[in-house]
């Protein structure tokens, strides 16, 4: 039986400890995956392991500005 959201109503947030190259360099980056329900589309963001405490504001806060425009 498949669930039905209302825009906004609902999201998954996850997040990942990925292995990259950036330059020739090998490093590991925190990765924060967000889908929304409603529309099922994907917004993805990588972030350096340090920048992992501003990961989840900074990703969450398009929803948030989506939410307020309801």
């Amino acid at each position: 039986m498949p669930l039905s959201f209302a825009p906004g109503e609902a999201y998954q947030f996850d997040w990942s400890a990925e292995v990259v190259l950036i330059g020739r360099v090998t490093t590991t980056v925190k990765v924060a995956h967000l889908r929304l329900r409603h529309s099922r589309m994907f917004y993805v963001r990588a972030y350096r392991p340090d920048d992992l405490a501003r990961a989840v504001p900074a990703c969450l806060s398009p929803l948030r500005a989506r939410l307020a425009d309801r």
